[in-house]
């Protein structure tokens, strides 16, 4: 349920969502390539392709978590709070495509960070072509930097690490190759046709700089390529992110600052939402009705989770 407060779009973990996804078509031989890239499309009318044309820009988005993350670490816990917290930051290679006029039964894979992913005809190897000028948040000590599949390589080392439980939903993989700074390989031990959805999963494969761990410590700072920027964390209380204003899908995202307040209780949230504190609630069955008759212009909607992605404004998922 979404709060009408002058909020021109908002998504919502678990419940509410205006994402928007790329606006192409699968090609190639069993995958995506040409993946084109949303925009806000200013000065239009909404449709399906821009539903954002006339949407509010600027503000901060009031949302909740009922708990604290175990670790801010995508790596160190396979935790939903961890990992609803990283799809802020972090960029994958893949997310699901979401939107205006997509049914949830339509939704697929699309490219993040990869630009392209064509399959071999025997369906053994997977090759993908990263976006180009994709940038790091600029922050020490990655300062902006290019992504490169020097990171990606990293990345896929930490996920496939035996300490990170997670690691056993890619062992059909045989091995990646990177044969330069932005293609990546991937050598499966037989075809699998779940390969784009299994690297399009909100709980895998994040892309960290090669600065982590060495440079800074991840489990107390995040450093990703996503469309927020990690501000602060203070534990019970609330965590904060602000836009990146260098994301590289133009014109997104439409709200400056996100900050999800740690609120445990049911009782507490729903108060909070009633009180115009917070602009999303996910209401009890039996609340519902009085909620909708106490919210002036309060909205009810749905969508495919994907974790934090869904703050596309994608996806991810969001």
């Amino acid at each position: 349920m979404l709060g009408g407060a002058g909020i021109g779009v908002a998504g919502a973990a678990g419940l509410a969502l205006v994402g928007c996804g790329d606006d192409d078509d699968g090609k190639g031989s069993g995958g995506l390539s040409g993946l084109a890239t949303p925009t806000a499309g200013a000065g239009a009318s909404p449709t399906a392709v821009v539903p954002f044309a006339n949407a509010t820009r600027g503000g901060v988005y009031q949302t909740y978590s009922t708990g604290d993350p175990p670790t801010i670490d995508p790596y160190k816990n396979l935790s939903f709070l961890t990992k609803t917290m990283a799809n802020y930051v972090y960029s994958r290679l893949f997310k699901y495509k979401t939107g205006a006029g997509i049914p949830r039964a339509d939704v697929r894979p699309t490219g993040d960070l990869a630009l392209s992913a064509e399959a071999s005809v025997d369906g053994l190897k997977w090759t993908i072509k990263l976006r180009p000028g994709v940038k790091f948040h600029n922050v020490a000590p990655v300062n902006g930097r290019e992504v490169t599949t020097q990171d990606l390589d990293y990345s896929w080392k930490r996920m496939t690490d035996k300490t990170n439980t997670g690691a056993v939903q890619v062992n059909f993989v045989d091995k990646v190759e990177f044969p330069d700074t932005s293609t990546m390989v991937f050598t499966l031990k037989a075809p699998n046709a779940a390969f784009l959805d299994i690297l399009s999963d909100s709980n895998l494969y994040y892309i960290m700089p090669t600065e982590s761990e060495s440079k800074f410590d991840p489990a107390k700072t995040m450093i990703g390529s996503g469309p927020w920027v990690f501000d602060s964390y203070t534990p019970s209380v609330a965590y904060r992110m602000n836009k990146n204003p260098d994301w590289f899908v133009k014109g997104f995202p439409l709200m400056d600052r996100i900050e999800n307040n740690i609120i445990p209780e049911y009782a507490n949230y729903l108060a909070q939402f009633l009180g115009g504190n917070l602009d999303i609630v996910a209401p009890n069955a039996a609340d519902l009705t009085s909620v909708q008759k106490s919210v002036k212009n309060v909205q009810i909607t749905s969508y495919v989770n994907q974790g934090a992605n869904w703050v596309w404004f994608d996806g991810n998922d969001p």
